[in-house]
């Protein structure tokens, strides 16, 4: 989504522009902790940060999760062999940020 698959670009930079701009961000009555959602995607939170700030994504049964940063020119995927039935995985945390950290220092 992010940038081009063999000369096709899915997502226009206005279009994934408008869809990670924040349209709502408040408690979340069925997960029951802060969620931030854009048009079709989830949005960075400090208990769930994604690719940080600026990346947008989505969630999965089991802890799965994908995001992307633009301005890191990075998409990341996680899906676990062992399934977490909350809706943090410390794993997938732990992974996206160091992810985002390599990006950084290679950037």
């Amino acid at each position: 989504m992010i940038g081009p698959i063999d000369g096709v670009q899915f997502l226009s930079r206005e279009a994934m522009d408008q869809a990670r701009l924040e349209r709502w961000r408040g408690l979340d009555l069925v997960m029951g902790v802060e969620n931030a959602v854009g048009l079709g995607f989830l949005l960075p939170t400090e208990w769930r940060p994604l690719g940080g700030a600026g990346s947008f994504g989505t969630a999965g049964f089991g802890g799965s999760r994908a995001w992307a940063n633009p301005e890191l020119e990075l998409a990341f995927a996680y899906t676990p062999n062992l399934c977490s039935l909350g809706h943090f995985d410390a794993r997938e945390a732990a992974l996206s940020r160091t992810v985002v950290d390599c990006a950084l220092r290679v950037g």
